[in-house]
């Protein structure tokens, strides 16, 4: 113990020891009431005091526990938990009857129908159109028409899409040939940028770099674009266009600007004053010996687009056509064309009744095989008169495609030309006459060969006349009845396909195969 004072020795002590004990604030507590103490025992302890339960009797279970006795006896309802409400309860009822006390159950409005904004008709390009019409003529094969109509759908830029608007008044608006869309100030957004390098030319010149002592540079977060520091005069021209150009349609204002941070790294201000130096201005094309406008901003250009350029190059109306590669502006317009080009790239119906004008014009025809499958050819199939006197060389070529069809040019030259050795001057004669007979066989029509390569008679006079009750007329639409089932001579695993060359469309079909040797 210390020597000093009290008074002296409190001085050192915190401030807590030294305040004076506070007055029980429970002294008159009596403590529970007897009404407590019986509904404590009856939950199986004695209140909060850690006893709740009592203690666990040795070799025994604790009671109220599993197995064991209640405390106080069962729980009325033969130890089952009653339901709230239950008879005797606040409901005066079963729980299962409480929602009849608030009246009948109103039933849910009936959702509208969705009604589509246009209507979706799907084209082939023109000149993809007129192409493969020719080398189809000049093939002197036949072709699944649903097979060469699928290859249109395998590139967005092979095919057209044709909107009408179901909405009397409706009008959809385009620029050109580029996007469509019902709001024509959404249209007319993107008109400049799609058409600068058609009416102007950019020319870009190296000035000073801009003054000052910059410590900072704003830089957008996603693409990494330097706006310039906060202080200068062009950021806020320079953060409005990057908006425009890049996140108005799909992000607001105010999310915009959370995405721009400030850069204190003197290579990104360096980057900006190097960007900043650039002059880049705008000139008209004109013809030669006029003298060009010079615009010395990109804004100043694109007004001068909307004032001269625009108002001519802008359609409008209920019914507009548009390439499949354009962006579509209109959210409702984009879904809806998207499940028809699923569509049509299941079963191509549109883009079949579409491509006959193009093959009527090349004078191709139109049969169906076996009636299910359709296909078009320069040369119209005519079955052989039976009693008609052909050469030997003719008639083993139809009797044995007779006997053996979908056979292809190797297996039949193998069969016909067996015994023969191949390097004897024999061989090479039977050759030249067995090409000479099957090519003229194919041009007459006796023979068809499709575009897998497959050689097959056509049907007799009978099936014939059944068959041509089915051939579909110039005028009557396309249905895809049996197009879905297989055939052996069905190019499935060779399908012709569309190359472009120099905006020139042409279809490369699969070469005769030639005869072995």
């Amino acid at each position: 113990m210390s020597d000093l004072p009290v008074e002296l020795d409190l001085k050192f002590l915190p401030s807590w020891l030294k305040e004076e004990p506070s007055p029980n604030r429970y002294a008159d507590f009596e403590g529970e009431s007897p009404d407590r103490a019986r509904r404590d025992d009856r939950r199986g302890g004695g209140g909060f005091s850690g006893e709740r339960r009592g203690p666990r009797p040795a070799g025994g279970p604790r009671p109220g526990g599993p197995g064991g006795p209640r405390p106080g006896g069962a729980r009325p309802g033969g130890g089952k938990f009653e339901k709230r409400g239950g008879p005797g309860g606040p409901k005066g009822g079963p729980r299962g009857d409480r929602r009849d006390d608030r009246g009948p159950r109103l039933p849910m409005p009936a959702r509208e129908p969705f009604r589509p904004l246009v209507r979706v008709e799907i084209l082939p390009e023109p000149a993809a159109a007129s192409g493969i019409a020719k080398q189809i003529k000049a093939s002197s094969r036949a072709c699944g028409v649903f097979n060469v109509a699928k290859m249109f759908m395998e590139r967005a830029d092979r095919f057209r899409l044709r909107l009408h608007a179901l909405d009397e008044n409706g009008v959809i608006f385009q620029v050109g040939d580029g996007p469509v869309g019902f709001d024509r100030a959404a249209v007319e957004a993107g008109a400049f940028r799609a058409h600068r390098d058609i009416f102007y030319v950019a020319e870009t010149t190296q000035g000073e770099p801009p003054k000052g002592n910059f410590t900072s540079v704003a830089r957008d977060r996603f693409s990494g674009v330097l706006l310039g520091p906060s202080s200068h005069h062009s950021y806020q021209t320079a953060l409005r266009r990057l908006y425009e150009a890049r996140y108005a349609r799909r992000m607001e204002w105010e999310g915009f600007l959370r995405n721009i941070e400030m850069v204190n790294d003197p290579a990104a201000v360096e980057q900006w004053k190097q960007q900043a130096s650039s002059v880049t201005v705008y000139k008209t094309i004109v013809p030669e010996g006029q003298e060009p406008l010079v615009f010395k901003t990109e804004a100043e250009a694109e007004q001068h687009f909307r004032a001269t350029h625009l108002p001519a190059m802008v359609k409008s109306g209920r019914t507009l056509e548009v390439s499949a590669a354009a962006q579509l502006l209109d959210r409702g317009i984009s879904y809806i064309v998207g499940d028809a080009v699923e569509q049509e790239r299941r079963i191509p119906l549109s883009i079949v009744n579409a491509l006959r004008p193009y093959f009527n014009e090349a004078g191709l025809h139109l049969f169906k095989w076996k009636r299910k499958m359709l296909f078009t050819s320069g040369i119209r199939p005519l079955r052989h008169p039976v009693d008609q006197t052909f050469s030997d060389g003719i008639s083993a070529i139809l009797t044995t495609v007779g006997e053996n069809p979908g056979i292809k040019r190797p297996a039949l030259a193998t069969r016909l030309l067996t015994g023969i050795a191949p390097e004897s001057p024999e061989a090479t004669a039977k050759k030249e006459a067995l090409a000479a007979d099957l090519h003229y066989l194919i041009q007459i029509g006796y023979v068809v060969e499709f575009q897998n390569g497959a050689l097959e008679l056509p049907p007799t006079k009978k099936e014939a006349q059944q068959q041509a009750q089915q051939q579909p007329d110039e005028k009557e639409e396309i249905t895809a009845e049996g197009e879905e089932s297989e055939e052996t001579h069905e190019p499935s695993k060779a399908p012709a396909t569309i190359a472009a060359h120099d905006a020139d469309y042409q279809i490369l079909l699969l070469s005769p195969v030639p005869l072995p040797g």
